[in-house]
């Protein structure tokens, strides 16, 4: 056999395989030699195969795929229809040819890809040579089934599928997960595991999230094995959903690895970035129901990036004026509680350098990466780094459990009107950080700048060692976010579950919601109005006919959910003095 004959993949494989056979000729060993070789895939046939959001998901796809070096005539075949098999392709619906980018000598292993080397005899910094294929699928009819196939004539790759969005207003759920982070095959395994599990638990996904460090070596030298692995153990997945990435700390290398294995938008990079990017294609936007999601590489920390970022978010918003969420997501940390992170110069500066433009683009959900705890964050109230108390409720006190629960909090309600909500679910992988203490957080308050940086940590706060995915579903009211821990054996535990809103003064039903620093809330989730602040002795609602329709004593919070739809009039009593505010239930 010849290398050059065969796929990189399935040759470093082989040669695992083969080694593992004459260090020990069992059986096993010899059978296991036996199914690598039976399947092993020529030069031209390609790997790595995967699908993207780049641009409007109604109606277009990106597809990205690797084939050893030299390998021309590449395309994308597209029909419409689920689970197509070959024939189908016999007429395809759609064929583009694929944009090539040769990979000349670049680094295939690492030296934290140790044993990898030992499994294949290749040295740390065995070189390896690439064609990277893309090709944008346009024209593409709204939530519709799709499947597509990328190579060529005689070296075609499996069959795959990808679904396009709905058009308008609708709700729907997505998987998110970060930090895979993975440099051995074991480690790439847990995270397969985990995002498998996840494909399992939610419900009809639109696409999978990931945040960023997928892999975990960086740099000049680093290791296109890594890239290779994640997109072959993520296939199951993958081949199914499209993408939604962004670059990590760990991503970032002159090779580019992560912008050549994906097919994003390239509008940022091109009409508004005036520098050149540490990750291409890792900064862009798409609209899907009633959001509108921001991807931001920041990486590219500085006044160049927020500067044109500020201008491309300014211009998106002002395409989708009405849209209800915006949502950034993201890796590095502008808030966390993570021990590695917490008091990280790059966080702070992001934070103060960007926070204003989140505040002036209303920026109400940010989910990212990079600190491997499980947080819930605010809402922040941008200008003073403060928490924005009126907007957390029905937030459940538990037992507090070090580490998985720092605050004996779980679960709530998060009004993000006036704020962002910050929500980091810990790391899809087996590398973790430890929740920092109060004390902690304390000692870092000169260099962060943050006063009462505990109290930002409004939802659950903890680590429980086990990789994490999140169940996500987005719809006008409210935003859903399902957390699980999953275990050893691939198996799913709901860890929190918490309820992002917004709501404005005139959408609450409340007019003149404030009475001497005291605010009226109503909380269309739960049926419940509360105060701000716990100063009620008693509380009362009336009906416009004067009669008295529900009462509390001693509670700032009562249940509305028995009471019809119109106008009430609500008197809170406290020691010194009564005042009322008006209340229209919808």
């Amino acid at each position: 056999m010849n290398e050059s004959d065969w796929g990189i993949p399935d040759w470093t494989k082989m040669l695992a395989a083969l080694r593992r056979a004459k260090s020990n000729a069992s059986t096993s060993n010899l059978e296991d030699l036996k199914s690598v070789l039976l399947v092993m895939q020529p030069k031209d046939v390609p790997y790595n195969v995967n699908a993207a959001i780049n641009g409007d998901p109604t109606t277009q796809i990106g597809l990205a795929w690797y084939t050893n070096g030299n390998i021309t005539g590449g395309k994308a075949q597209v029909v419409e229809k689920a689970n197509a098999v070959e024939s189908d392709f016999e007429n395809p619906l759609i064929t583009v040819n694929s944009t090539t980018l040769d990979i000349l000598n670049t680094n295939y292993l690492s030296s934290g890809n140790s044993t990898v080397s030992s499994a294949t005899g290749l040295p740390s910094g065995t070189k390896r040579s690439y064609t990277s294929n893309k090709a944008l699928i346009t024209g593409l009819t709204s939530d519709t089934q799709y499947s597509y196939r990328v190579g060529k004539e005689g070296a075609w790759s499996d069959i795959r599928t990808f679904k396009t969005a709905k058009t308008g207003i609708h709700d729907y759920s997505f998987i998110y997960i970060t930090d895979t982070q993975a440099n051995t095959e074991s480690n790439f395994n847990v995270s397969k595991m985990t995002l498998e599990a996840a494909y399992e638990k939610v419900e009809n996904p639109e696409f999978v999230l990931v945040n960023g460090d997928l892999v975990e070596t960086n740099g000049s030298n680093n290791s296109e094995w890594e890239h290779e692995q994640w997109f072959e153990k993520m296939s199951n997945v993958i081949g199914k959903l499209p993408l939604v990435v962004t670059a990590g700390n760990h991503d970032v290398s002159p090779n580019h690895n992560l912008h050549r294995h994906v097919n994003t938008s390239m509008e940022f990079d091109t009409a508004y970035l005036n520098a050149t990017s540490t990750m291409p294609g890792m900064t862009y936007s798409f609209v899907m129901g009633d959001a509108i999601f921001f991807v931001v590489n920041f990486e590219d920390n500085g006044s160049k990036l927020y500067l044109a970022l500020d201008e491309y978010m300014t211009h998106k918003i002002a395409e989708y004026p009405d849209l209800k969420w915006r949502i950034m997501l993201y890796h590095n940390s502008l808030y966390t509680g993570g021990s590695q992170h917490h008091n990280s110069s790059t966080s702070r500066n992001i934070r103060n350098a960007f926070g204003p433009f989140m505040n002036k683009h209303r920026i109400d959900l940010a989910l990212h990466g990079h600190s491997h705890v499980y947080e819930v964050i605010g809402p922040v109230k941008h200008a003073d780094k403060t928490l924005i108390s009126t907007g957390v409720s029905i937030v459940e006190t538990v037992s507090v459990s070090v580490p998985s629960n720092m605050k004996g909090r779980q679960g709530g309600i998060f009004d993000v009107n006036g704020g962002t909500l910050f929500v980091l679910n810990n790391s899809a992988g087996k590398k973790k950080y430890n929740p920092l203490t109060k004390a902690e957080m304390d000692a870092n308050t000169l260099s962060n700048g943050i006063p009462d940086y505990w109290s930002l940590f409004a939802g659950k706060f903890g680590q429980t060692g086990e990789p994490t995915y999140s169940d996500v579903k987005i719809t006008s009211d409210t935003i859903f976010i399902a957390t699980y821990t999953v275990n050893d054996a691939g198996q799913s535990s709901l860890y929190d579950n918490i309820k992002v809103i917004r709501n404005s003064e005139s959408e609450t039903g409340i007019e003149n919601p404030t009475y001497l620093g005291t605010k009226l809330l109503f909380d269309q989730i739960s049926k419940e109005i509360r105060l701000s602040e716990d100063k009620a002795e008693r509380i009362e609602i009336y009906n416009t006919g004067a009669q008295l329709v529900a009462s509390a004593f001693n509670r700032a919070n009562l249940s509305v959910s028995t009471l019809d739809k119109g106008m009430y009039i609500v008197r809170v009593k406290s020691s010194h003095e009564t005042y009322s505010f008006k209340l229209f239930i919808p």
